[in-house]
């Protein structure tokens, strides 16, 4: 709950200050969601593909099967991040 504060008082800082203006984001949010969207449909395929055609340490990745949730989800298991990077999209 911390750092949502702090975005808090750092986003309130930098508009009063006049180094960033926050009317920025608004002007200009739908390329920022499409580029959002297009980068977390990148990052799904690198994933599910590099799950697929690459085998890390020589064994190959276990997969649920359903490809709707490997696609999602992500096959490899190399770190938490590489999970849940790609369907935070869906949030969108």
């Amino acid at each position: 709950m911390s750092c949502f504060y702090v975005t808090l008082v750092t986003s309130a800082t930098l508009h009063l200050t006049g180094l960033f203006d926050l009317t920025q984001i608004i002007d200009h949010l739908g390329e920022l969601m499409s580029v959002a969207m297009i980068v977390g449909f990148v990052m799904s395929f690198a994933v599910y593909f590099g799950a697929i055609f690459f085998h890390w340490g020589g064994e190959p990745i276990r997969m649920s099967g359903w490809r709707v949730y490997d696609f999602f989800m992500g096959g490899e298991s190399l770190s938490y991040f590489v999970r849940v990077f790609p369907p935070v999209r869906d949030a969108c």
